[in-house]
């Protein structure tokens, strides 16, 4: 993934731009109520902001979506069926997002193969430190005959 100067990666909404972008909407909904505008333009202020913050939301969504669906493929963990609606939600043609069962269902998923790994090489690693052990006092006595 290619960075930006600012060291973050182009398209992605930090959480610092949200919050700025969310100030901002407050200081002109505030001045827009501080000098009587009207109703239709308050509308307007509030609705430019929800719409920045749901399109921010559908962001995050896909960015989650993205990582889960990654880790898993990483792993070697199949992903839950794209027609299942319980685990995923269409928001348009191309744009799939895991539901919150998926996101559940996912990291359950991905926790348990990690903890099968890890149990594997536990599992390994008190005969090999016997072993070692062994040979490491193999070595004293045959030195110390000398």
């Amino acid at each position: 993934m290619r960075l930006t100067a600012g060291g973050q990666a182009p398209g992605v909404p930090t959480l610092l731009y949200c919050r700025q972008l969310e100030k901002k909407y407050e200081v002109e909904l505030k001045a827009a109520k501080k000098r009587k505008a009207s109703a239709d333009e308050i509308h307007l202020i509030e609705n430019d902001g929800a719409g920045d913050y749901f399109h921010f939301q559908d962001e995050i969504k896909q960015l989650h979506s993205r990582y889960l669906t990654t880790q898993a493929s990483r792993l070697l963990i199949p992903r839950p069926p794209m027609n299942d609606d319980e685990m995923w939600e269409s928001d348009g043609p191309n744009r799939f997002f895991i539901t919150e069962h998926g996101i559940d269902h996912m990291r359950a998923a991905i926790r348990a193969e990690r903890k099968a790994r890890v149990e594997l090489f536990l599992m390994w690693m008190p005969g090999v430190v016997g072993i070692l052990g062994a040979l490491i006092g193999l070595v004293a006595v045959l030195t110390s005959k000398r």
